[in-house]
């Protein structure tokens, strides 16, 4: 097994808002997965514009990543996803430093490492593999300890 910390991250904008009140009680439903399960070191949520959700987290390693992500509610929700989004990335990545990543990183991150996911009806951005440029505040790393 990796000894190392691993970061995870994704990228979702639902196409419509008809598709919010569900995809909020999933997320809220895989918060408190995430919040029971072995080997989390933290996780934060972030909406920006245009029906557009970030998430962050922190693993103990590669395998107990990987043990999240196909268990439970979080395996349950991922084929609502294909419907209720056109832009869908996610990542993951060694990391070396304590508490979150800072949201820019994640987006850095997210655009040179990301794998973009099949989708009903993907953006022309999504198609085409980009992830628009998003613009953070100092506030939006208010709760990150890692700077």
């Amino acid at each position: 097994m990796e000894d190392h910390i691993v970061a995870s991250a994704t990228r979702l904008r639902l196409r419509s808002v008809r598709y919010l009140p569900s995809f909020l009680i999933q997320i809220k439903r895989v918060q408190m997965q995430i919040e029971s399960a072995y080997g989390n070191l933290g996780y934060e949520l972030k909406r920006t514009e245009n029906l557009t959700f970030w998430t962050k987290s922190l693993w103990l390693n590669s395998e107990v990543l990987k043990a999240f992500h196909r268990s439970g509610t979080h395996q349950q929700g991922k084929p609502s996803l294909k419907v209720w989004c056109d832009e869908a990335v996610h990542g993951h990545w060694s990391y070396q430093k304590t508490g979150l990543p800072r949201w820019e990183d994640v987006e850095r991150q997210l655009k040179l490492s990301g794998r973009f996911i099949p989708l009903d009806q993907p953006s022309d951005a999504h198609q085409l593999g980009q992830i628009p440029d998003q613009k953070w505040s100092f506030l939006d790393n208010l709760n990150t300890d890692a700077q």
